[in-house]
This record gives C-alpha cells, sequence and structure tokens, in this order.
C-alpha cells in the first residue's frame, strides 16, 4: 500500500499543476459586434452572430470561438499577441468564416491581445450572395461545344456599392479543377445576367461541371475581400461535334456519369477535386 500511494501523489500533483498552467494561459477578449450597412453605416449585429480571432488571417490558427448575445460577445484566446477578427451571420449572409472582419476602432483587420486581454469591437460587411447558374442549366444535354456561360449576379442593390469579380472553374469527370476567368467583371447581358464565352470549343460527348467563386471587395483594409464558392452547375453534356445525332443515348451517359461521379467524392478527400 504505501508504495501504490507514493506512486500516484506525483500525478495527482502533476494534473493539478496542468490544469493551472492551462487556466494561467486563457485571455478574454470581449467587444460589440456590427454590420456594416455601405449606405448607412454602422448598426449593431443580432444575437446568434458568430465571432473569433485567430493568429492568421485565414481563420485557423489558435481561435477563440463565440456567438453574441445581444451585440456584444465574449471569448478566450491561448496566447498573447495580434488576432485576425472574423464575424459571420448565415442567416442575413453577413461577413466571412475565412475573411477577416475588421477593428472598428484602428480600422484594421486585427486585434492586438496583452497580458490583460483586449476589447475589441468588430464590424463585418456583406457577403456575396449565390451566384446560381442561369445558363447551360443544371443538367443539360447537348449543349453547343463553344459555351456561353451564364450566371445570376452575386450582389444586389447594398452589395453593388462593392466591387465584385468572379473566377470562373471546371473540371471534367474525375479531373482537377482549373482555372478558366480570374478576376472578370458581370458583364450583364440585358435581363441581367453576368456572361462570359469561352474562348475554345470543348470536346463532345462529355461531362463537365463549372462553378464560380465570387469576389466581393469591402475595401475596409489593405487587401478587403469577402470571397464565396458557389456552385453553379451539375452534369452538362455536350454533343459530338461530328455527328448530328446521338451516338450514344445522352442521358444514359449522364446517369452512367453522375454514378461515377458519386463514387469519385466518396474516395476523394480533396474538395477541389470535385464539384458539390
Amino acid at each position: 500500500m504505501l508504495t501504490f500511494k507514493q506512486f500516484r501523489l506525483p500525478l495527482f500533483v502533476g494534473f493539478v499543476l496542468f490544469i493551472a498552467a492551462a487556466t494561467a494561459n486563457a485571455f478574454p477578449v470581449s467587444g460589440t459586434v456590427y454590420y456594416e450597412h455601405p449606405f448607412s453605416g454602422l448598426a449593431q449585429a443580432p444575437s446568434f452572430t458568430n465571432v473569433k480571432i485567430c493568429l492568421d488571417p485565414g481563420g485557423r490558427s489558435a481561435c477563440g470561438y463565440s456567438q453574441t448575445s445581444g451585440a456584444t460577445y465574449s471569448l478566450v484566446v491561448p496566447y498573447t499577441g495580434t488576432y485576425y477578427v472574423f464575424m459571420s451571420n448565415d442567416r442575413d449572409q453577413w461577413g466571412s468564416d475565412s475573411s477577416p472582419s475588421y477593428n472598428t476602432a484602428n480600422h484594421s483587420a486585427v486585434c492586438s491581445v496583452g497580458s490583460g486581454g483586449a476589447t475589441c469591437n468588430i464590424a463585418g460587411q456583406p457577403r456575396p450572395l449565390g451566384a446560381a447558374a442561369a445558363l447551360p442549366v443544371n443538367g443539360e444535354e447537348h449543349a453547343p461545344l463553344t459555351l456561353l456561360l451564364k450566371w445570376r449576379p452575386a450582389t444586389d442593390t447594398e452589395r453593388s456599392a462593392y466591387p465584385a469579380t468572379y473566377d470562373i472553374w471546371g473540371h471534367g469527370l474525375n479531373g482537377t479543377d482549373l482555372l478558366q476567368f480570374e478576376n472578370i467583371p458581370c458583364n450583364a447581358d440585358a435581363n441581367g445576367f453576368c456572361q462570359v464565352r469561352m474562348p475554345y470549343a470543348i470536346t463532345g460527348n462529355t461531362l463537365y461541371y463549372w462553378h464560380i467563386v465570387t469576389k466581393l471587395f469591402t475595401g475596409n483594409y489593405a487587401e478587403a475581400l469577402i470571397t464565396r464558392r458557389t456552385i453553379t452547375s451539375t452534369p452538362l453534356i455536350l454533343p459530338s461535334p461530328h455527328s448530328s445525332r446521338r451516338s450514344i443515348p445522352t442521358r444514359s451517359i449522364l446517369s452512367r456519369a453522375v454514378a461515377m461521379e458519386r463514387s469519385f467524392r466518396r474516395r476523394t478527400a480533396d474538395p477541389v477535386a470535385t464539384v458539390r
């Protein structure tokens, strides 16, 4: 029994010391969260708006998390230092979980946390809306080999106060996502749809996917932007350029290709290689 007690005592003391050390390294951060409206200025954010502050601008390292109660939040972070601030509200499509918001005190994306913690008031801007596909439609068959892509713009009256550009990505079945256009404007048609024409013909009897990343440049600090990756089209079958009739029933190609794509998605861990 004496040996057993002597063995347990150092473990118990070590456990208490570990808990005390972890508690001592929790630095409190609190403040008020705002929506920044481009035409009317700041307004307090609603309850349940998400807040986090992180050591990196991508929002992944040593983060503290919270939700607002009223418009205020409170959280702890593990270290002192300079943190990037984030706010987001999915219901209102406001702010971003991956693009920083800004600290109202210094109009920058960061908040300095000292040994006594910090007070950081955070303001966020509207995120882009969903850029839904207009042409070709989802699952369209026998689209032209030279594609004219059209999509609904990702801005409304309020969001139009910020410059928006679009990156267009595409790939074939099981292929690598490739950037087709970068930072292009909307170039609206007569009905208000954004549009761009592919500069080359695409192979027929083939399954393709395409999607858009919208960039909304909010301009509250250097390089400030909010991005949104939007799925614009699921399987698209293009006709053979050498035949006016179907050499293989297109709908059966589509069903088999969708099954293959789903199987591939289950096998791969790369979220960029497949469009969901």
